[in-house]
């Protein structure tokens, strides 16, 4: 059975810049036991005092209140493909009260209360969506359109498109995957929103892009080197890839080596965090020590500029696909589903004090 832990990583404000190991302690909940169907949490937003967590394979969100314990309140849509319903959600976006919800069918709304509000269907290939405004910002992987990024209201219409695709692809070389597919590969990434910008970042290349609410480009940046040795190995590999072809592994045709730069990255304030979890390594070095490439990095979201690195200790066991932050009590606070072989848990991470042993 595979385990989901909602892990919550804490870390004072004052921490000092530096690359080496923040020490961090680890409380784990339970989940109540009136809480059925919670297996595999895909993404992750906070809700005033509560966070929602998405559920894929029971069709629904699940919402629970986090304060010392953990309690469950209720669960959000249910698998269906009628209003109100979803079918493989797949990622979540919150914005002024209005919680939307992307999945196999379109974008759902639901209130911060869970009620249903509205839905349009839109069926292109996701890479990522961020809803701000009242505005779908939706990144698809579509060969034949030139832009990489479509703006939608909350009834599905189109009112524009922007963000020029950065790649020459050469589908000649990429025979064994579909052009939709090798799109969606190569522009793997995640949109983020202040409400003021948009922010594109690319997980196989290390480059960001920062536009305003009408689609002009105001920065762009390549942060690949805060990824480290390993993160330039995967850069190398995904060049190659491009050059040489998307190929199936040798065990399943349908299975693609996936080589990302990180897992998630959210925008809270003025910082986008981003974490680098659990990530193949195409040419890992030789060595018998265990090296921790486990971390969230902080860049300023104006300058785009590497500001500081948390490293975060994981058991082997142990995986993270998405997180999402907030603060309370001057701290920043990171809430991720965190999935083991044993069941669904809740941990709480929080910085040591310094006197405080292991």
């Amino acid at each position: 059975m595979i385990r989901t832990i909602i892990m919550i990583f804490i870390i004072g404000f004052s921490s000092v810049f530096s690359f080496s190991e923040t020490h961090l302690s680890r409380k784990i909940y339970n989940l109540p036991d009136d809480s059925p169907g919670f297996k595999f949490g895909v993404d992750i937003i906070v809700v005033g005092e509560d966070i929602i967590v998405l559920e894929n394979r029971s069709h629904q969100l699940f919402k629970f209140h986090v304060n010392g314990s953990i309690k469950f309140i209720k669960t959000i849509g249910r698998k269906g493909k009628g209003p109100s319903d979803l079918h493989l959600p797949s990622e979540l976006s919150f914005w002024n009260g209005v919680i939307a919800v992307k999945d196999e069918e379109g974008v759902s709304f639901f209130d911060g209360n869970g009620g249903y509000l509205d839905k349009f269907r839109l069926f292109s290939p996701r890479i990522s969506f961020v809803f701000v405004n009242d505005k779908i910002y939706f990144a698809s992987s579509i060969p034949s359109k030139q832009y990489l990024i479509g703006v939608y209201n909350k009834k599905g219409k189109l009112l524009m498109s922007f963000g020029e695709k950065f790649l020459n692809l050469d589908f000649n070389f990429h025979k064994k995957a579909s052009p939709f597919f090798s799109e969606k590969y190569f522009y793997s990434g995640k949109l983020l929103s202040d409400g003021s910008f948009i922010y594109y970042l690319n997980a196989k290349f290390g480059k960001v892009f920062k536009f305003d609410l009408e689609g002009k480009k105001v920065v762009e940046k390549d942060i690949s080197e805060i990824f480290g040795d390993r993160g330039r190995r995967i850069v190398n590999k995904n060049n190659d890839i491009l050059n040489k072809g998307l190929k199936p592994t040798s065990k399943n045709a349908y299975l693609y080596l996936d080589y990302k730069l990180f897992q998630d990255a959210f925008l809270f304030k003025e910082k986008i965090y981003i974490i680098t979890t659990n990530l193949k390594d195409p040419s890992p070095p030789k060595t018998s020590e265990k090296i921790n490439d486990d971390y969230i990095s902080v860049i300023c979201k104006n300058s785009l500029n590497s500001e500081k690195k948390y490293l975060i200790k994981l058991n082997d066991d142990e995986r993270i696909h998405s997180f999402a932050v907030t603060e309370k009590d001057g701290r920043v606070i990171f809430y991720a589903p965190m999935f083991t072989k044993e069941g669904t848990d809740i941990a709480v991470f929080k910085e040591k004090e310094p006197k405080e042993k292991d």
